[in-house]
């Protein structure tokens, strides 16, 4: 599969429930102080060659491709709003898991 947007993208991890919070603090980011001021990549202390590296993952791990051309989208994406829409998904599957739903 060719991942061409950032929906697509967040779905995919959405699919994997905590994913990306490993993947995240893998790379050293504090994931509980990540704040609505962080709005790029490198606000959170990743630098050029660690977002290369999780795309890389990414696709290792979902066996798909994202196109050299779109992962500059992906680093010039909002931050904080990225992985709030990750993160909102992932607390509401939480608590449907919880619920039995």
């Amino acid at each position: 599969m060719i991942i061409n947007s950032v929906k697509q993208l967040q779905d995919l991890l959405i699919s994997r429930p905590g994913y990306f919070d490993t993947m995240l603090s893998n790379f050293g980011v504090k994931l509980d102080e990540i704040t609505a001021n962080d709005t790029t990549w490198h606000s959170v202390g990743m630098d050029d060659l660690d977002c290369v590296e999780m795309i890389m993952n990414f696709e290792k791990d979902f066996d798909i491709q994202i196109p050299d051309a779109f992962m500059n989208v992906i680093e010039n994406t909002n931050f904080y709003e990225f992985y709030k829409a990750v993160s909102i998904a992932k607390i509401r599957q939480d608590k449907l898991n919880q619920l039995g739903i």
